[in-house]
């Protein structure tokens, strides 16, 4: 096996990290990721995780067995106990990614293997197509199932609208799930949101009713509570302001017109946010 491309390397590092990929990872599990791959690795400094993650891929491109190492661990089961569609979605992404470098990785039983193969430009529309596999399981986020059932019909709607081209729609759609989605939490643990200090009031200080919190006030409590991550709480905020471009006037004003790429950084910032709230709950259970 031969030493990866820079621009290979830095594709694997977003599908490490989880921001181009089904397992978001905080920066303290990076290290324990390519620890449990075998190697040796410093503590997460603290920085950018793509950029950190980056740097040790190119440590680890010195010698290609490490980095054959790090691939059989993003495609490895036991890097999602108990959710094996992200294995298998993992091992998607990942040959999408090596298709270009002669590689491909596939599974002997429970096994990840990697085997060479004649380089290959994958299929420009599969990555779009992957969105439907990404559906989350919005039962355990909110115990309303009309909720959830309302949650899933959107997501399936976003699918639509990417793949037929309708990028603001589907951006759009994103943020009222998003929306959805922490004023569930908040419902399902009014205690903690409304002990912390960003929680709106009115102009007498009284909290107000959940039905009146806006999407700027969900995120920032969600953060204070310790449900989003510092950085998905910033990113989450960039996606509230293009859902804002649901005012003709706003977008007007802003000249933006969203294509394909800022759909797919917008999704996953959903997806990132989904993540820390699906962490929460288990560290609850």
């Amino acid at each position: 096996m031969k030493r990866l491309d820079e621009k290979t390397l830095e594709i694997l590092a977003e599908l490490i990290c989880g921001d181009a990929g089904p397992h978001y990872r905080k920066g303290w599990e990076l290290p324990i990721f390519f620890r449990n791959a075998g190697l040796q690795c410093p503590d997460h400094d603290g920085s950018t995780r793509k950029w950190w993650t980056l740097d040790r891929l190119r440590e680890y491109n010195a010698d290609p067995s490490k980095i054959r190492r790090i691939l059989l661990r993003v495609a490895n089961p036991k890097e999602y106990p108990g959710e094996p569609h992200k294995a298998n979605e993992a091992i998607k992404r990942l040959n999408d990614i090596l298709s270009v470098e002669g590689l491909r990785v596939y599974m002997d039983g429970i096994i990840p293997k990697v085997q060479e193969i004649l380089p290959t430009v994958p299929d420009p529309d599969k990555s779009v197509r992957q969105f439907e596999i990404q559906v989350p399981d919005f039962d355990k986020l909110t115990s309303d199932s009309n909720l959830a059932s309302i949650l899933k019909s959107r997501w399936r709607e976003i699918i639509n609208c990417v793949n037929g081209e309708s990028y603001l729609a589907a951006i759009i759609l994103m943020g009222s799930v998003l929306e959805g989605v922490l004023l569930a939490f908040v419902q399902k643990y009014p205690r903690e949101a409304n002990r912390v200090p960003s929680s709106p009031k009115d102009k007498n200080g009284k909290i107000r009713q959940f039905g009146e919190w806006n999407l700027n006030d969900l995120i920032n409590v969600a953060h204070d509570c310790g449900w989003l991550q510092l950085d998905v709480k910033k990113f989450s905020h960039i996606l509230r302001e293009y859902r804002n471009l649901v005012h003709p006037w706003e977008q007007r004003v802003r000249r933006e017109f969203p294509d394909k790429d800022t759909a797919r950084i917008c999704w996953e910032v959903v997806r990132a946010a989904i993540n820390d709230l699906e962490d929460f709950v288990k560290e609850r259970e």
